[in-house]
């Protein structure tokens, strides 16, 4: 596999949107920003080709201090 990690440390991402951050939602209201799709875009893209994203903390156990997105694709010969 190749893999690679992008790594923030910014907010973070609670474990309450880590449950839902790879599924499909709407906007709630006109105020928020994005149409829902981006993460969910990504994983989907991401599975065409064969391969798995992860969201963890940069942290363990405190998600105020970053997150790690890991994506891993298999190798093609």
């Amino acid at each position: 596999y190749v893999k690679l990690d992008f790594a923030d440390n910014g907010v973070g991402i609670s474990d309450r949107i880590k449950k839902i951050i790879f599924t499909r939602r709407q906007k709630k209201d006109d105020s928020s920003r994005g149409m829902g799709l981006g993460i969910w875009l990504v994983k989907t893209i991401v599975q065409a080709y064969n391969g798995t994203i992860k969201v963890k903390n940069r942290v363990k156990e405190d998600h105020s201090k970053g997150s790690t997105f890991s994506l891993a694709f298999p190798i093609v010969e």
